[in-house]
């Protein structure tokens, strides 16, 4: 992803008043021909409390050093495109009722920290990056291509082990123990999730609070039902959009188990990332496309209120969120949680990393 797309309205405009128009979708072009080497939370921050022309000079200086030496590219750490969460309160659940139980009932969540969330599902290129990195197999595409295509066939497992990795191409503490468990910027294990500093996955409070609008839709209800809009269609790939319809290829007495019974329809898919339109804060994908991986074991929902939510301590199953190009309109809900095995590996999940802004981080918040 292009980190300096997350700018300002302001900046983006300054520079093309410099550059003109033309140049700029040339620079834009030369970004992807690198595959987004400059990319990554730490610069954007930095990028984010300079002055429009500092802004300017910047991305003339470093898009200039791509476009001359292709090596540039991979000696700027690529980390993914985050866009930052103000922290907040706000009604927690199927505020409308129509939603399975597990969905209810609607408690007040109060996140008392900042986070950062990736604007994105993880992609095929990124997630290829790792397994090329350290030697693991590649996940599955179902045929349908890779690059910006949303990762699928990840389990929670491979999910947390991209963190890991994530965090140490940044310099960062790892967030995960060998176990699963979270760790704080020292190493420890900790259920403070204020503590932890490398890259991670959502929990699901902080999941559902970004799908919601986060600060840009206080207060939370009234929300969308969608992540940034109630009219499905503009904002989520479900089953209703997701390609033509069904072809029936296979018989209701056999069913090819290694494509976990996929091989019974075609006609529908995952899409690239982006483009549909975003929720409040800018985030992409939100609803629909894959289901996301989140931190948290499932357990019903009790306490009428909570603070910094992480789960529950022990579990067989973990949250998804979001829904996805297979399932319908009501799954994609941002109130609507469902959950697997963590061991998982299927055709509609994926996952997005996110990072608790610590009190000494330079997060620059959204203008």
């Amino acid at each position: 992803m292009i980190w300096a797309l997350a700018g300002s309205e302001h900046s983006r405009k300054e520079l093309i008043d410099v550059i003109g128009n033309g140049v700029f979708e040339t620079l834009i072009g030369e970004c992807h021909r690198t595959n987004d080497a400059i990319g990554g939370v730490e610069l954007n921050r930095f990028v984010g409390r300079c002055s429009g022309s500092l802004f300017v000079v910047l991305w003339i200086l470093l898009l200039t050093l791509v476009s001359a030496s292709g090596e540039f590219g991979a000696a700027i750490q690529q980390t993914p495109l985050m866009v930052f969460v103000q922290g907040g309160s706000f009604a927690m659940g199927d505020e409308h009722g129509d939603l399975w139980n597990g969905c209810r009932p609607v408690h007040t969540v109060t996140l008392t920290y900042d986070f950062t969330v990736g604007q994105y599902p993880v992609t095929f290129a990124e997630y290829d990056a790792f397994t090329e990195a350290v030697g693991r197999p590649p996940a599955y595409d179902h045929g349908w291509g890779r690059d910006q295509r949303p990762v699928i066939y990840v389990s929670w497992w491979d999910a947390i082990n991209y963190c890991n990795w994530l965090s140490d191409q940044a310099g960062l503490p790892r967030a995960y123990s060998a176990e699963g468990r979270l760790l704080d910027s020292s190493g420890e294990v900790t259920t403070d999730i204020t503590q932890v500093r490398g890259y991670r996955l959502l929990t699901e409070a902080e999941w559902e609070y970004a799908a919601s609008g986060g600060q840009a839709a206080l207060p939370i209800p009234p929300r969308s039902l969608y992540a940034g809009s109630d009219v499905i269609d503009d904002v989520a790939w479900y089953s209703g959009n997701s390609g033509d319809e069904w072809v029936f290829t296979g018989t209701p007495l056999h069913v090819d188990y290694s494509r976990h019974g996929a091989s019974l329809y075609e006609g529908k898919s995952s899409q690239p990332v982006g483009l549909k339109e975003p929720n409040e804060l800018g985030i992409y994908d939100m609803s629909g496309n894959v289901f996301e991986w989140c931190h948290d074991y499932y357990a019903p929902y009790e306490a009428p209120s909570i603070i910094n939510p992480i789960g529950a301590a022990e579990g067989h199953v973990r949250v998804m969120r979001g829904g996805s190009w297979i399932f319908g309109a009501n799954d994609c809900r941002v109130a609507c949680r469902l959950y697997r095995s963590p061991h998982d590996r299927i055709f509609r999940i994926g996952f997005r990393v996110a990072q608790t802004q610590l009190p000494d981080d330079l997060a620059a918040p959204n203008p």
